[in-house]
C-alpha cells in the first residue's frame, strides 16, 4: 500500500534534487573562479600594455599613470572579492 500523499516527493526525488542543487552551485562557482581567472589576465595584459606604451609628453606620460593606476585597482578589487558597505553589499570606492 502508498502511503505518499499524491504531489509530495519521494525520497529518491529529494535525493536528485539535492544532488541537482549541489552541482549546480558548483557548477556556478567553478565558472565563477573561471570567470575571475580570466579577468585577471585580460587586466594584467592591459597593465603591461600599458607599462610598455611609448610616451612624447607629460601629458601622455600622465595619462599612462593614470590609467594603469585605475586597472590595477580594479585588479585588487577583484582579488579582494570587492569592499562591501555596512549592509553586505559590495561596493567601489576609488578613493
Amino acid at each position: 500500500m502508498d502511503h505518499s500523499i499524491p504531489g509530495s516527493m519521494t525520497h529518491e526525488d529529494i535525493t536528485d534534487h539535492v544532488a541537482f542543487d549541489r552541482g549546480l552551485n558548483q557548477g556556478i562557482t567553478t565558472g565563477g573562479d573561471a570567470a575571475k581567472l580570466k579577468i585577471i589576465e585580460l587586466m594584467d595584459e592591459v597593465i603591461e600594455a600599458y607599462t610598455d606604451m611609448p610616451v612624447s609628453d607629460q601629458e601622455q606620460a600622465n595619462h599612462k599613470q593614470v590609467q594603469t593606476n585605475a586597472v590595477r585597482f580594479m585588479r585588487s578589487w577583484v582579488l579582494s572579492g570587492g569592499q562591501e558597505d555596512f549592509d553586505g553589499n559590495r561596493m567601489c570606492l576609488p578613493w
